[in-house]
């Protein structure tokens, strides 16, 4: 692990990047949300600076490097720019992320776009028969990862940019 960076203290603000590596990826995510959601109901107005953090060599069968981009600014914790690559297969960029509560268990829910870079790889890793292949360059989705309990729901997933009307939720088990 590395933590290099500058931090100016008239005004504070800080421009830090975090690298780590060998850590499993749910371990850091849960962690790393709990921590923001309890910073988020107390974020002090003179705190401000960026926070880039990059996993590497991710203890996970299927994902390497993660880059999570955290904005502070003020009372504001945005994040932005979050990326994960997919072993051989290709990329996963989430937008528009929120934490919250929900029934007293945290959230966290995201737009995604996952671009395939190699087509064969994908259906190779998840056994998809040649007769149900399609041609993927981008699949769109929307991803609800609930904290306390480790379930994952996917819903308005699409092949093209355009919006599905209906929504239907399917929960995801061993990711």
């Amino acid at each position: 692990s590395k933590l290099i960076g500058k931090i100016k203290l008239d005004p504070f603000f800080f421009d830090l990047n975090l690298i780590l590596s060998g850590i499993r990826i749910e371990t850091l995510l849960n962690n790393l949300f709990l921590s923001l959601h309890k910073a988020n109901q107390s974020v002090n107005f003179n705190f401000n600076g960026n926070l880039k953090i990059n996993l590497n060599e991710i203890k996970n069968r299927l994902f390497e490097n993660l880059i999570i981009n955290i904005n502070f600014l003020e009372e504001r914790i945005n994040l932005n720019k979050i990326s994960l690559n997919l072993k051989k297969i290709g990329k996963i960029n989430f937008s528009d992320p929120l934490i919250y509560e929900r029934n007293q268990k945290i959230f966290i829910k995201s737009k995604i776009k996952f671009d395939v870079g190699n087509q064969q790889e994908l259906f190779k890793r998840f056994l998809i028969p040649r007769q149900n292949r399609i041609d993927l360059n981008k699949i769109y989705f929307e991803m609800e990862y609930n904290i306390d309990d480790g379930s994952y729901f996917l819903s308005n997933i699409n092949f093209n940019k355009g919006n599905n009307k209906e929504v239907i939720f399917y929960e995801v088990n061993n990711i």
